[in-house]
C-alpha cells in the first residue's frame, strides 16, 4: 500500500497479516498451560521413542526431573513386571490403531513400584509418518493394591494363607482342561486331619489354628512348586498333583504326607499328636470334571478313615476305595 505525503512524495506501507501466527502462539500457550497444570503425568517422545518433554505431574509421580529423562527412552522407569509379549501386543495395537489404553507397573526413581492407568496416542505428520508419541498416565497404585487385597481375601484362606476352595476349583478346572488336550493325567488328594476336633475342643481355637498352619506347612513341603495345596474347609485340605503318570509316584507323595502328619506338633505351650487320612482320585480314570473328582477323593478319604485312619486310599474303577495303610 502507498500514500502520498504533503510534499507529493509517496510513502510505502507494508502490511502483513499476523492473525494466524497469533492464533498459533495462543494455542501454544494454552497447550503449555494444560501440560503444566494437568494432574496426569504426560510424556512426549519423538519418532525414535526418545523423551522430548514431560510435565510437572510426571516429575511428581516418578521423582525424575526433566533434565534426567529428556533424550532417554521411557524404559528407564520400567518395573520389569510386564512380559515381552505384553509390550509386543501393546506396540502392535498402537501402530495399527494409533491408540492404546491399559494398565501397567513402572518404577519410581527411589525404586518403588507403582501402577498406572495409561493412554497412548500417536501424532502423525501429513505424510503419515510418526511425529510424536504421547503418553498420559494416572497413578492407580492404591486402587490396585486394594483390588489385590480384596482378591486375596476372596481366594485365600486367612488362617493358613493357602488357596481356598474357590481358587482351588478354578485351578483344578484349568488343569483338567490342559490334561484333556494333552492326554495326561492328574491326581487329587482329599486330606482330613484325624483327631483335630479333639485338639480344638481341648486346647481352644487358637491352638487349633496353630495346628492348621503347621499342618499346611508340612503338606506344602511334600509337593512340588507346580502342584497345588489348598484348604478345603475346617480340617480338610486338598492337593493337586500334575504330571505324575505312575501310581508309585503318587504313593510316595501320599506316604510322605502321612508320615509328616503323624509326627508330634509342637504348638509352643503344648505338644499334640494327630494323623491324616487321604483319599485319592485320578483324572480321567475316576471322574471327568473337577467337582466329581473332589467328590470321589472325598469318598476314598472316608474309606481310609473307616479302615483305621493314618493311611491313604485310592478310588478303584468300580468306585470302591482300594486302600493302602502307611504305618
Amino acid at each position: 500500500m502507498s500514500y502520498a505525503d504533503i510534499r507529493g512524495g509517496v510513502i510505502f506501507v507494508f502490511v502483513r497479516d499476523i492473525s494466524e501466527r497469533k492464533r498459533q502462539e495462543a494455542e501454544s500457550r494454552l497447550s503449555a498451560l494444560v501440560l503444566n497444570k494437568s494432574t496426569a503425568a504426560i510424556v512426549v517422545t519423538d519418532a525414535n521413542n526418545c523423551i522430548v518433554s514431560v510435565n510437572p505431574a510426571f516429575t511428581q509421580l516418578t521423582g525424575y526431573a526433566p533434565s534426567e529423562v529428556i533424550g532417554r527412552n521411557p524404559n528407564l522407569i520400567s518395573s520389569g513386571k510386564q512380559s515381552k509379549a505384553f509390550y509386543q501386543s501393546m506396540w502392535q495395537t498402537l501402530m495399527e490403531t494409533g491408540h492404546w489404553e491399559g494398565e501397567w507397573w513402572n518404577r519410581r526413581k527411589d525404586g518403588e513400584a507403582y501402577a498406572e492407568q495409561v493412554n497412548l496416542n500417536i501424532l502423525r505428520n501429513p505424510d503419515g509418518s510418526v511425529y510424536r508419541y504421547v503418553k498420559i498416565a494416572s497413578d492407580i497404585t492404591d486402587r490396585k493394591r486394594m483390588d489385590d487385597k480384596v482378591w486375596k481375601l476372596a481366594n485365600y484362606d486367612t488362617v493358613t494363607n493357602l488357596p481356598n476352595r474357590r481358587l482351588f476349583l478354578d485351578r483344578l478346572e484349568q488343569e483338567i482342561r490342559k490334561c484333556h488336550r494333552s492326554g495326561e493325567s492328574l491326581a487329587l488328594f482329599f486330606i482330613d486331619l484325624d483327631r483335630f476336633k479333639e485338639v480344638n475342643d481341648e486346647f481352644g481355637h487358637d491352638m487349633g489354628d496353630c495346628l492348621l498352619v503347621e499342618a499346611a506347612r508340612r503338606i506344602s513341603g511334600c509337593i512340588r512348586g507346580s502342584d497345588i495345596v489348598a484348604r478345603h474347609g475346617g480340617d480338610e485340605f486338598v492337593v493337586l498333583l500334575t504330571g505324575l503318570t505312575e501310581t508309585s509316584q503318587v504313593d510316595i507323595v501320599a506316604g510322605s504326607i502321612i508320615d509328616l502328619l503323624a509326627q508330634p506338633f509342637d504348638l509352643g505351650s503344648v505338644e499334640v499328636s494327630i494323623s491324616g487320612s487321604i483319599g485319592i482320585a485320578r483324572y480321567p480314570r475316576d471322574a471327568a470334571d473337577e467337582r466329581t473328582l473332589i467328590k470321589k477323593a472325598d469318598q476314598a478319604m472316608y474309606q481310609a478313615k473307616r479302615d483305621g485312619k493314618n493311611r491313604f486310599a485310592y478310588l478303584s474303577f468300580n468306585n470302591s476305595p482300594d486302600h493302602k495303610i502307611v504305618s
